[in-house]
Parts: C-alpha cells; structure tokens; sequence
C-alpha cells in the first residue's frame, strides 16, 4: 500500500486541520509602526504548511483572516508626517487664523508644517498627544490590503484613547468595505 499524504485527506479533515494551523490565541494585532498585523505573543506564525503543496496554498489562502479577530486600537505614529497635518493643523490654523489668508482650503507649506508646533504654547487642550482612532486604522490597513480584506470576518476597534477628527463619524469610513465583504463584522469599543 502506498503512503497517503496531506492532500489525500478528505477536504473536511484538511479544512481542520488549516483551521487549527492557522488560529492565533487572541487573534491578530494591527503595530502601526509596520503597518502589519501581528500576533499578540510572541510565538511566530510560520506558513510552512503554506508552501508544502499549490493546492494546500489555494485552500488555506484567507483562512488566518476567516479564523482570527483583528484588533485595531488607537494609534499615535510620530514619523508619519501626516501627523503634523492631520493633528496640528487645526490647533495652528486655529490659532494664527486672523494672520492667514481666509483660503482655508490651502495645504500648508513645508516651511508652515515646520513652524506649528512652536506656535502652539501648551494649553490645557493641546498639551496631550493625538491619535488616529481605531476606526482610522482599520481604515488604512484595509484600504491597503484590497486581496486580504475579503476574507476579514472579525475586527474589534478598540477605541482607547480621545481620538481627533470627528472620531464619532470614522465607522462610516468602514460601510464600504461592509458592502464590499458581507462576511464582515466590526465591534467597536470605547473607553476613554
């Protein structure tokens, strides 16, 4: 009798056992510094069985996303220059408003975007750092993965910190993408 392998198996028994390979205690994680998703601990998630077979590959694609939670939480990325556009330019526009022209649709200079954050003295409003909100990042991180965000079945949005912007309107920015993925199911958590 010849030796069975994987692909022998039943597609029920291969489905268990994709479904076992791929599931993450905890689920994913959304690090905004890498704009990745990552596992809460840090036990690695190797794909080897991925590579083992085309067919193997074809079956498990999309199944870590159909399996596992997506966490988002709110988010403060220093490096991001849209940091400085995104948060700072309200608070300055704000407060050099009567110096500047009454375009408000004009994009700062580089020279401007350099100059905000001196010309905002701490205030007891300004004086916090600000964030993107969960809803924002998921945004972002599914905007940019348009072959995986079809098979996302969960996301949490896990809003813990105040968050700029409207914060309260950003779920509206996910309605496309429940259009777009049926399947789709987003919770969303606050605690300030």
């Amino acid at each position: 009798m010849a030796a069975l392998s994987f692909i022998d198996l039943a597609r029920e028994l291969r489905d268990m056992v994709y479904e076992y390979y791929v599931a993450i205690d905890g689920g994913y994680v959304f690090d905004p510094e890498s704009d990745k998703l990552k596992a809460p601990s840090p036990r690695a998630h190797l794909f080897a069985l991925q590579r083992t077979y085309k067919r193997v590959t074809d079956e498990i694609t999309g199944l870590a996303f159909i399996h596992n939670l997506v966490t988002f939480s709110t988010i403060l990325r220093m490096r991001d220059r849209a940091f400085l556009v995104e948060f700072l330019f309200d608070l300055y526009f704000n407060a050099v408003r009567l110096r500047l022209s009454d375009k408000y649709w004009n994009i700062p200079s580089d020279e401007e975007l350099e100059k905000m954050p001196k010309a905002l003295r701490p205030t007891e409003e300004n004086r916090f750092l600000y964030h993107f909100s969960a809803a924002a990042a998921a945004i972002r991180f599914l905007r940019s993965n348009p072959s995986s965000r079809v098979h996302v079945r969960r996301i949490l949005l896990d809003e813990d910190r105040e968050a700029v912007a409207y914060p309260e309107t950003h779920g509206k920015g996910l309605v496309p993408f429940c259009a777009e993925n049926p399947h789709l199911r987003i919770e969303r958590r606050v605690s300030l």
